[in-house]
């Protein structure tokens, strides 16, 4: 039963890249962009002393990313997908 999920998941995925390049069959458009959410998260494995210094460390990361303002940023990334309109993102 797993196994017919999965190659049914497949087979609709391809049906939708069919789809995509339908449209223009000898272009395809593709997008990519590196999305940095504003701060180190590989702090987080980085050895501690104790449970409240892991409390300030995952504060800290936390902030940082906050202040980044990734959602606004991400918004922007969404606009300019959809300008660009390609066919995978």
């Amino acid at each position: 039963m797993k196994r017919t999920k999965l190659l049914l998941a497949g087979l609709i995925a391809c049906l939708g890249f069919q789809t995509a390049l339908a449209d223009d069959a000898t272009n395809v458009r593709a997008m990519t962009r590196n999305l940095y959410i504003g701060a180190d998260t590989f702090r987080i494995l980085t050895p501690v002393g104790s449970p409240e210094e892991f409390l300030i460390l995952t504060g800290d990361i936390v902030d940082t990313i906050l202040q980044s303002q990734f959602q606004e940023r991400a918004k922007l990334v969404a606009d300019e997908i959809e300008r660009a309109d390609p066919h995978v993102v």
